[in-house]
């Protein structure tokens, strides 16, 4: 669905509720910690807006975790979501 009126946030926090937390106006338009749930996220923003894209991918190294945060744009908003991994823990899925 394009919708140009969409409000990105509202439509992870309406799909999510307290399995992501949503920091607003931190990176972008949002920060997004998703506890795992990238896939379904990222999955969610395309539904709600065609034009969703990722940006730029980070790496991160937090001491004992792995951080990684996907840049994202949407038509109106740009945001990111991190994900962290512990370092020892290097079976992640991909």
């Amino acid at each position: 669905m394009v919708n140009n009126e969409v409000d990105i946030v509202k439509v992870i926090e309406s799909k999510f509720g307290s399995k992501v937390q949503i920091q607003p106006g931190l990176l972008g338009t949002a920060a997004i910690s998703t506890n795992g749930l990238h896939r379904e996220v990222l999955k969610a923003m395309v539904e709600a807006d065609a034009k969703t894209g990722i940006t730029a991918i980070t790496g991160l190294d937090l001491g004992a975790n792995l951080g990684v945060i996907f840049h994202v744009h949407t038509e109106k908003a740009s945001s990111a979501y991190e994900l962290r991994y512990l370092k020892k823990n290097r079976g992640f899925k991909q």
